[in-house]
């Protein structure tokens, strides 16, 4: 985090998967994303940039994929940091970033991270954070 900090590349969020999130999802195996982390970066630049400091930190196989559904927009970028699988989100900024939690809780993964949402907080997950979502890529 030092490293990328110091190349310019500021981490905002970032979390290593618990052993209890990759029981929910199933998961018998190490996830390709044990270490998250999340930045803001509104331009393809932006994400070269990302990566050329990732690659500075040792970080290696780097791999970018655009990921676009109705919550969630972004940039997600893959690689190993020694043994340990990363992946770094790229969002254009906080409404975005805002928007993306919400419907992550709310819609994504609502069964195990809002089990107690009622009809309200479901629709602010499928209406607002999608909209929040989409007015932070247009730049508004």
């Amino acid at each position: 985090m030092n490293a990328l900090q110091q190349s310019g590349v500021n981490v905002h969020r970032a979390r290593v998967k618990t052993p209890g999130s990759m029981q929910a999802k199933g998961l018998t195996t190490v996830p390709d994303d044990l270490l998250g982390m999340q930045i803001y970066g509104r331009n393809m630049g932006d994400v070269r940039n990302a990566m050329a400091a990732l690659q500075r930190a040792g970080v290696t196989g780097l791999k970018p994929s655009v990921k676009v559904r109705p919550g969630y927009h972004g940039v997600n970028i893959k690689g190993t940091y020694g043994q340990t699988p990363i992946e770094m989100q790229v969002s254009p900024g906080r409404a975005s970033n805002v928007g993306q939690m919400m419907e992550h809780a709310l819609g994504y993964k609502q069964k195990t991270e809002a089990p107690g949402a009622t009809w309200f907080d479901k629709w602010i997950g499928r209406k607002v954070a999608p909209w929040l979502v989409r007015r932070s890529w247009l730049g508004q």
